[in-house]
């Protein structure tokens, strides 16, 4: 079910064996007088692609959980064509390349524009193999 559920999201992505994903949960906390739409078209609109530019062959979605234990929580989704670009940027768990490091820093002007919208703390990964 999740991997029907993220193979139709994914941006005229279609997953095969070896590709590889991560599920990141995030909880937002929202700042006063910002709305979810908001908050919504920033993410899709500059961070997210910012992010693809600068992750190079890195695909990312945001998604929003509206059932379930993480109800009305956010995701976003990484998506890899294989274990092998992953570990260019992570090569071990919790282990950042120096590619990774350099994306990053390449990111900073968008993470202080986030902090506009409000804060954001990942409550945990999995990263997934398609088999």
């Amino acid at each position: 079910m999740l991997l029907a559920t993220l193979s139709g999201m994914a941006s005229c992505q279609t997953f095969h064996k070896g590709n590889v994903f991560t599920l990141h949960v995030i909880k937002v906390r929202l700042k006063s007088g910002i709305t979810v739409e908001q908050f919504t078209a920033f993410m899709t609109g500059e961070f997210l692609p910012a992010w693809e530019e600068h992750y190079e062959g890195v695909e990312t979605i945001l998604v929003r959980a509206i059932r379930g234990t993480n109800e009305s929580e956010f995701g976003w989704i990484n998506y890899y064509e294989s274990e092998a670009k992953l570990k260019e940027y992570y090569p071990e768990p919790g282990v950042q390349s120096d590619k990774a490091k350099a994306a990053d820093q390449k990111m900073k002007p968008l993470e202080k524009e986030l902090v506009k919208y409000g804060t954001m703390r990942y409550a945990g990964y999995t990263t997934w193999l398609v088999q």
